[in-house]
């Protein structure tokens, strides 16, 4: 036997005696491909039948992590107020500046931190890697559209009970600074505080 297919040999059974010592639970989870399970797993529902899943950041997660995690029910918020409007879902995690396109962003904007609790940074990686100034900005001219203009309200009104209906529990997850969450934004009740820095 040659030299390579030796060590190549040796190779596989190192790795197979190692993979029977795993347990079953352990080898389906680090070997998926090898060992499938047995049961089916339930096909997805739609984007619009899915339930919203709020997640537990762990202390100091980076906002990629922070995105990633809640990715699933960013994209829920996005396609509810795409479809609320009426314009297309990319159209809102692009740069596009037209008021068809900027009102929907400002309340998926405003939802991501009612419903979620996303930090501004968060929710800026999200719809398009924006600044989270940027975000605080949309959130104070959303403040000033929900109380100025009438079907905006309606729209956003709509587009918050289908997400609460949906099945959000209503728990907001800390911000970026405390585990406590103490450094959280004001809500819709108390935007006084955005205006003034805006």
């Amino acid at each position: 036997m040659s030299e390579p297919l030796g060590i190549a040999r040796e190779l596989y059974l190192r790795r197979e005696a190692f993979i029977a010592r795993l347990s079953p639970a352990t080898r389906a989870r680090v070997f998926p491909a090898l060992f499938p399970s047995r049961i089916n797993p339930a096909p997805k529902p739609a984007l619009a039948q899915r339930r919203l899943v709020l997640w537990e950041p762990r202390k100091r997660m980076s906002i990629v992590e922070k995105a990633y995690a809640a990715r699933s029910n960013a994209a829920l918020i996005v396609n509810t107020c795409a479809r609320h409007w009426d314009v297309p879902v990319n159209m809102l995690y692009d740069v596009a500046r037209l008021q068809i396109y900027v009102l929907p962003r400002r309340a998926a904007m405003a939802l991501m931190r009612d419903l979620l609790g996303l930090s501004l940074s968060t929710i800026g990686f999200i719809l398009g890697h924006r600044d989270h100034t940027t975000v605080l900005s949309g959130l104070a001219r959303h403040e000033e559209t929900y109380e100025a203009r009438r079907d905006y309200a309606a729209r956003y009104d709509a587009a918050e009970a289908e997400l609460k209906g949906n099945g959000a529990t209503l728990d907001t997850a800390p911000a970026d600074g405390d585990a406590d969450g103490s450094n959280e934004l004001p809500s819709r009740a108390s935007s006084a505080i955005l205006k003034r820095v805006a």
